[in-house]
């Protein structure tokens, strides 16, 4: 059970360091490849250690590693300045390959403070496999900067290159048969509005059957000679009754006489 717990700790361990290990973040003072002595100490601008200094000079470089940038999507550029400094379209920093070829560039910002009293950020966005010592060069030619961190950050799946929004804007949601289907359905145009309800002759069978058919009447008068034929046989039997009584009643009266 001990060496359970142990080994899923080890893991755990290790699977922390690959997830938080994955951007590359440059020790400014460790760099040894620069030029114009542009890495070092920047007294009285008030930054927390060594940084790469570009002030003015001859296009001043420095060294960021030996680096694989198909790994990475962008640098993000930590840097100060003179509170007076500005720049303009052709004030930039660029990331270049060991060939001088560049890779990326950003233009400084407005500063908005006392260089490392102020640090600010700039991000240069990267789309090369490059893979080989990267330097970044100073191409500014009035005020300088000072850059205090420089971070790689993983390229990683549905990131900020990810084609996800492309993808939600371009489906074909809109124009969905469906809605189609709804508007061009053919209720409104199905034959039950034009059923022949209205010329029906229902309405004339009933009227016709009613004024014009001989059936009712004549069953009726029928049924009233059925009724009043039998009366008159009942009278004339009990006439007949009565005359013979009548006969009788002579008949026997002259009997006795």
């Amino acid at each position: 059970m001990k060496k359970f717990f142990a080994l899923t700790i080890a893991l755990m361990m290790v699977f922390t360091l690959g997830v938080f290990a994955a951007d590359y973040e440059v020790d400014i003072s460790s760099i040894t490849d620069f030029t114009n002595g542009c890495v070092f100490v920047h007294e009285g601008a008030q930054f927390d250690g060594v940084t790469i200094n570009f002030l003015n000079s001859d296009a001043p470089k420095a060294c960021l590693g030996d680096l694989n940038l198909a790994d990475y999507s962008k640098v993000i550029v930590y840097y100060g300045s003179d509170p007076s400094a500005y720049y303009d379209i052709s004030d930039n920093v660029f990331l270049q390959d060991a060939e001088g070829n560049k890779i990326g560039s950003f233009q400084p910002s407005v500063p908005y403070g006392f260089w490392g009293q102020a640090i600010r950020e700039s991000e240069i966005e990267i789309s090369s496999d490059y893979s080989g010592l990267v330097y970044i060069v100073s191409g500014l030619s009035n005020h300088g900067i000072s850059i205090s961190g420089v971070t790689f950050v993983e390229k990683t799946e549905g990131g900020d290159n990810a084609p996800a929004t492309d993808v939600a804007t371009e489906a074909p949601a809109t124009n969905a048969p469906a809605t189609n289907a709804t508007t061009e359905a053919p209720a409104t145009n199905a034959p039950a509005t034009n059923a022949p309800a209205t010329n029906a002759p229902a309405t004339n069978a009933s009227t016709d059957a009613s004024t014009k058919a001989p059936a009712a009447t004549n069953s009726d008068d029928k049924a009233d000679d059925g009724k009043s034929s039998p009366v008159f046989p009942i009278i004339i039997i009990i006439a007949v009754v009565a005359v013979a009584a009548v006969v009788a009643v002579v008949l026997v009266k002259k009997s006795k006489k």
